[in-house]
């Protein structure tokens, strides 16, 4: 296989469904260099309609339709418009999908009733989950050609429930979604992602190593609305996914009460690497407001346990072959390794390792998970009251350089112990108030990059996120208590 042939029909594929759209974009006033933020452009471009339906959140679509505010149609379009000029401006799409969403749409708006509880809703999906007829890449090379059954064990739910697919989403060269990559990218972008219980929501029709199940990827919604979480999974767990599915839990979505006055776990710091002066900036703001609201909050300080065993843990099972798998791969797309897939080829932890070992390991992780759970119980001590709740950063940053996110383990803590978790926006990098801590000593090496790494000028107005994890099968509390936190700190 040659290397530019498949690259070049895959571009090809991109391009001609970005030609597709109707009519076309204006772009000739686009501002050359493009700004550090490029969100405004969109009021350059997209007609006033445009804007206001793509600025509406989910429930607000599905109401709009229901009343015949908008057709299904006439919000397909806007997506597809505004999903055009997001891939001119940062790159974020393998290929729109407006003939099949159309379709779709057309044949929505000619029903006499909701196909379902999604009915008319524009929704992206990542390029890794399996559509009829469709490329599979993973973003790798030797995958561009490769079949794709078009099973999807969360496409095929979205699907019946009235769902509009509209475009499908890139993904970095080693794929998957075992380590943070809904909450990371929520966080560095302003909006909220979640990462539910591993064994809640489908795998089936996502490309992964097969057999890999060191670490078990969760799939889950991103949004830039708080509302669409719950919305997206009452949807899915409600159609028992379980029946076609077995290795999922047969756990319908839950309504829950909170108790009167939850008990959160602050983390400062996971005690390997200091997070950057915003970052701390938005746990102090967070937790300033939740103190404040002492009849419904306890803020308590969360100790992390030996999160430097996590990362050593982590490490080594997400390649327990030592990447060998995924370098044949690369070796059969003639491509060489992007320099953060290099990195984590590099890393001490990432070995070839004999079946033994790899037992040895995981007996590891699961003693580890015990741990951490009796860690949590003791939280207990001396009220009876564990903690219900982690609040902690996203990542030890704003969203990093190109090339530059080499710490994941804000992320991928809760990967490892296959805890649900949702990222959620909180504030802006401001030059003023998130000053470099000139005289801080970092401790170790991986603190002293990110450390290192930290000017204001280059994060201003970045966007800066927090987490909030709960228990194992705890979902249903963990977006209960962002929506508590997010109403203690003033949005509805």
């Amino acid at each position: 296989m040659s290397y530019d042939s498949p690259i070049t029909r895959a571009l090809a594929l991109r391009d001609d469904s970005l030609a597709q759209i109707s009519p076309p974009l204006q772009l000739q006033n686009l501002p050359d260099p493009l700004p550090r933020n490029v969100c405004e452009i969109r009021h350059q471009v997209l007609e006033p309609e445009e804007i206001e339906i793509t600025s509406l959140d989910a429930d607000e679509i599905l109401a709009a339709i229901r009343s015949k505010r908008y057709s299904c149609v006439t919000i397909t379009k806007a997506f597809l418009r505004a999903a055009a000029l997001a891939q001119i401006l940062t790159n974020c799409i393998t290929e729109l999908l407006p003939g099949p969403a159309l379709e779709r749409a057309a044949l929505l708006d000619s029903l006499p009733e909701p196909l379902g509880p999604l009915h008319g809703l524009p929704i992206s999906v990542k390029e890794h989950h399996g559509m009829f007829g469709r490329m599979k890449s993973c973003g790798l090379v030797a995958y561009i050609d490769a079949d794709s059954s078009g099973v999807s064990g969360v496409n095929d739910v979205l699907w019946a429930a009235g769902a509009v697919f509209y475009a499908r989403t890139t993904m970095p060269q080693t794929g998957g979604d075992s380590g943070g990559s809904i909450r990371a990218p929520a966080g560095n972008v302003g909006i909220y992602g979640f990462k539910p219980t591993t064994g809640r929501l489908s795998r089936r029709g996502a490309r992964a190593i097969p057999g890999g199940d060191g670490i078990v990827g969760a799939h889950g919604p991103m949004s830039t609305s708080r509302s669409a979480l719950p919305l997206f999974m009452r949807t899915y767990c409600n159609s028992e996914p379980w029946q076609n599915d077995p290795s999922l839990v047969p756990l319908p979505w839950r309504e829950i009460k909170l108790p009167k006055e939850l008990k959160i776990g602050v983390m400062w710091n996971d005690g390997i690497v200091t997070p950057h002066p915003p970052v701390r900036r938005a746990l102090e703001e967070v937790s300033r407001v939740l103190r404040a609201h002492g009849d419904h909050f306890e803020v308590v300080q969360w100790t992390p346990l030996n999160h430097a065993k996590a990362y050593e843990i982590s490490m080594g099972l997400y390649f327990e072959d030592g990447g060998r798998a995924i370098k044949k791969v690369l070796e059969d797309g003639n491509e060489t390794p992007r320099p953060l897939t290099q990195w984590i080829f590099d890393s001490e932890f990432v070995k070839d390792r004999s079946k033994e070992e790899v037992w040895a390991l995981k007996a590891e992780r699961n003693e580890y998970r015990q741990q951490y759970n009796d860690h949590w119980l003791g939280t207990a001590d001396p009220d009876g009251h564990p903690v219900d709740a982690i609040l902690c950063p996203v990542g030890p940053s704003a969203a990093p350089p190109h090339g530059m996110s080499t710490y994941w383990l804000y992320t991928s803590q809760w990967n490892l112990l296959e805890y649900p978790s949702v990222s959620f926006p909180v504030t802006t990098v401001d030059l003023a108030r998130d000053v470099k801590d000139c005289g801080y000593v970092p401790k170790n090496t991986r603190d002293k990059y990110n450390h290192d790494q930290y000017d204001p000028k280059t994060y201003v107005d970045a966007p800066v996120g927090l987490q909030i994890i709960t228990r194992k099968f705890e979902d249903e509390k963990c977006l209960a208590i962002l929506e508590a936190i997010e109403k203690a700190i003033g949005r509805e």
